[in-house]
């Protein structure tokens, strides 16, 4: 598995709540693939509290990533950091198409169910919060890649 660092505008990372309590914490980041990336890749675009709560208006967008008729996909995960959780490749998203343009909601807004839920929450299998951090994933599926072009994630999460 091969990890690669994004380009992040530490601009967008930002925090409200100036008397206390909710703090609510956006996060832009836009990945450049290469022609021909290879399938298995993954990248880390954040880190987050494995008690944020990923909001609903949390989206990964992607360019057309493909030429041929084989599709990539994309799976949105969360990872441990320093071991604190087994870590879960398609937690929060599964299968999201990079042969055409698009945007698609981390939280999709029919499942209500996930609107609220604790990031650890998301982690196949966790059954109490670790504690810590966890990294948000995007791993290149099925697929290599066989046009260059950009996967940009806007993810909004709140700490209590």
């Amino acid at each position: 598995m091969t990890q690669a660092a994004p380009r992040t505008h530490a601009g967008m990372f930002t925090g409200n709540a100036p008397g206390g309590g909710d703090r609510t914490f956006h996060v832009f980041t836009t990945i450049a693939l290469a022609d021909n990336t290879v399938a298995g890749t993954v990248w880390e675009v954040a880190r987050i509290p494995s008690n944020a709560r990923i909001l609903p208006g949390s989206w990964i967008a992607t360019d057309d990533l493909e030429t041929a008729s084989n599709t990539p996909t994309l799976d949105i995960g969360l990872a441990a950091v320093n071991g604190n959780i087994t870590s879960d490749a398609d937690a929060i998203q599964a299968g999201v198409t990079a042969a055409t343009a698009g945007v698609t909601p981390l939280i999709a807004n029919t499942s209500h169910q996930l609107w609220g839920k604790k990031a650890w929450e998301y982690v196949n299998g966790q059954t109490s919060d670790p504690g810590g951090f966890l990294g948000v994933t995007v791993s290149l599926l099925d697929f290599n890649a066989t046009e260059p072009g950009d996967v940009s994630v806007y993810l909004v999460y709140q700490v209590e």
